[in-house]
């Protein structure tokens, strides 16, 4: 996930949104028989860093919540940290 979902899609190169994380999690649930992912743990990485005072990573978990109609477990792991899913 590298940026906002205000992000234009031309402009992506490749890298997501929180609203095309939501468009694909929707996919994977339906090829997986409907809703299956509850709960799942959805690891959130390479949030691009911004010159600015304000970083993305916390308007980023907000679009991801505020879409969050399946029930995942989005993380946004802390650099360096040492994270255990059981």
């Amino acid at each position: 996930m590298s940026y906002t979902s205000d992000r234009p899609d031309n402009l992506l190169f490749g890298h997501m949104t929180p609203k095309w994380a939501h468009k694909t999690l929707h996919v994977l649930d339906q090829e997986a028989g409907g809703n299956t992912l509850k709960g799942l743990p959805v690891v959130v990485s390479h949030i691009k860093y911004s010159l600015s005072d304000e970083q993305p990573q916390e308007a980023i978990r907000k679009e991801l919540e505020a879409g969050n109609d399946l029930g995942v477990q989005f993380v946004i792991p802390d650099q360096g940290a040492l994270y255990h899913f059981q």
